[in-house]
């Protein structure tokens, strides 16, 4: 008998040895992302693409203006009218300074280096305000201090005060009329070249009232409102006025996932060099038709493609345009797989799948698409090839330990299903109460940073209160069948063992599926946001679980003592 109780003793110890193993893969991978370094970060070689279209671009980010809601907008609609209309894809994650960085970097952000709103930290990737800088053009940036720590310095910096994330609409009123006092300091101090303003009420909306909300709407008229007292700065007779949202929110409020309304946003280019028309786009299209419009050169880690449909040039210069982008593309190409190879460990890709075949023809760009996902793509099957064996042990052995117990004859196969029986039960139980608590794979459902910590505290609460459950209806199970307390103990372990090792086989799928701790690539969002809530869950299932079993047992032997007496 103590030598079964001895081995049944392994139970708690694996849980426990689990339950700290995936808060520290949680801690570490969450480092890892907000820390992330891009290794593209690639020196610019490339030429202007042609000469300057306009004198100058306005470029209004209007933060958290998703497509549908700016089709409501009477000043914009009427922009739309005068110039090119596009619905614009952003990227993901769906975040504020992720996108800022992909909209002048023309690159995602696996590539440009700036995957979360945490530890912003200067663009390490070529950008439209380091080139215009460097070709004499003057710059102006009338923003928050996330965005003039990526893009500083510019020649004329106006810094927003920052609002709370949580205060009464008319605190983000008096911002917006301080987001226009900047804007218009920068406008008229940047009579030509390249100037960026921001306007946020929209997102503030979103954020604390939610997309389907009357505030929202009122917010967006107001930032409508806002825009058409800033075009009356811009002479569309002569320059170019260029608005654009970084990305929408779900009705409940919020973005960060792959949700349909937070992916969509306007792209309007209105005045000087600029075509009507309208049509789709990626948020990576918008670098390199700004370098279009003040005949820049293509940002070197540029991803998108020029809208030439959109912009006032022949034929010919349509085609230097596109060739110039093919080649920039093919030479990003041809860099990202040598620098691939070197961060994976890889054999360098072969001349037909990175190579400069498709230099200065300007069809390449679809090819050019293609290549780098099937690189891209076969890097990660390599390593998720790699990973599998370590995976598989982390998912086998739970299993192998229950086997070997019961061999042993330290677990008897009554208790074991009663282990399974409540085990079961109580993830049934959470996975119910998953979604109705407010808890999904989204970053979406964070609806601000600072409930990011109670989001998560949420997830470990419901699963400990689970594993609470089980423990629970396992004990009482085999008290009624006869069992004495350290025979209900083991049972009541099992049980938590049993929910604990629904979240083991979910994180081991996960560090198969991705590299959760990111180096070179971002995982796909849904499986990384899974990981963390599935490791922190475990945690709480596995180490809280075994707290609560040792306090029922305690309490059955104080209760059996006590009646004894």
């Amino acid at each position: 008998m103590a030598r079964r109780r001895w081995l049944a003793g392994l139970i708690p110890a694996t849980l426990v040895a689990y339950g700290l193993l995936a808060q520290g893969l949680a801690q570490r991978a969450f480092a890892a992302f907000v820390g992330y370094e891009t290794p593209f970060a690639f020196a610019g070689e490339g030429p202007p693409v042609g000469p300057p279209l306009t004198p100058r671009v306005v470029l209004v980010l209007v933060d958290g203006l998703g497509y549908a809601a700016s089709r409501d907008l009477p000043f914009l609609s009427a922009l739309r009218g005068q110039g090119a209309d596009y619905e614009c894809r952003v990227g993901l994650p769906s975040l504020s300074l992720p996108a800022r960085g992909v909209m002048l970097t023309g690159a995602w952000a696996e590539i440009h280096g700036q995957p979360t709103n945490m530890k912003a930290r200067p663009m390490r990737v070529e950008h439209l305000f380091g080139l215009a800088r460097r070709l004499g053009l003057r710059t102006g940036l009338s923003a928050h201090k996330g965005t003039h720590t990526l893009f500083a310095p510019v020649d004329v910096p106006v810094r927003l005060p920052e609002e709370p994330e949580t205060a009464p609409f008319a605190r983000y009123e008096e911002g917006l009329r301080a987001a226009l006092e900047g804007a218009r300091e920068v406008l008229r101090a940047v009579p030509a070249g390249f100037a960026w303003v921001e306007l946020h009420i929209a997102d503030e909306a979103g954020h604390n009232w939610g997309a389907a909300s009357a505030e929202y709407a009122r917010a967006a008229r107001l930032a409508d409102d806002a825009l058409r007292g800033l075009a009356a700065e811009v002479d569309l007779a002569r320059e170019t006025l260029v608005v654009v949202g970084d990305h929408g929110h779900v009705d409940e409020g919020g973005h960060g996932g792959d949700e349909e309304a937070v992916m969509t946003v306007p792209l309007v280019l209105a005045g000087r060099g600029v075509r009507r028309g309208a049509g789709r786009c990626r948020h990576t299209d918008l670098a390199p038709t700004l370098s279009a419009l003040l005949g820049l050169p293509i940002p070197a880690s540029n991803q998108g493609r020029p809208r030439a449909e959109a912009l006032e040039v022949d034929d010919d210069g349509r085609l230097r345009l596109l060739q110039a982008t093919a080649v920039q593309r093919d030479a990003f190409l041809a860099r990202y797989a040598r620098r691939l190879g070197e961060v994976t460990g890889a054999p360098p890709a072969t001349a037909a799948s990175a190579g400069p075949g498709a230099q200065g023809r300007a069809g390449d760009l679809e090819d050019a698409d293609a290549r780098l996902a099937r690189l891209r793509s076969a890097r990660i099957h390599e390593q998720r090839a790699r990973r599998l064996p370590r995976a598989l042990l982390f998912a086998a052995l739970p299993v192998a330990l229950v086997l070997v117990l019961r061999a042993a004859g330290a677990v008897r196969g009554g208790d074991l299903l009663i282990g399974l029986d409540a085990g079961g039960l109580s993830a049934i139980c959470y996975y119910l109460l998953f979604r109705v608590i407010g808890l999904r794979a989204s970053l979406t459902a964070v609806n601000k940073d600072e409930w990011m910590a109670a989001f998560f505290n949420k997830d470990m609460a419901l699963a400990l209160g689970c594993a609470a459950l089980a423990a629970a209806v396992a004990f009482v199970f085999a008290r009624r069948r006869g069992r004495g307390p350290g025979e209900a103990l083991v049972v009541s372990w099992l049980a938590v063992l049993a929910l604990a090792y629904v979240f083991i086989a979910q994180v081991a799928v996960a560090l198969w599926r991705e590299s959760v701790v990111m180096s070179w690539h971002l995982p796909d969002l849904a499986t990384s946001f899974g990981f963390y809530l599935d490791a922190l869950a475990l945690f709480a299932a596995a180490v809280g679980g075994t707290v609560v079993v040792l306090a029922l047992t305690a309490w059955a032997w104080w209760t059996r003592r006590r009646t004894a007496g």
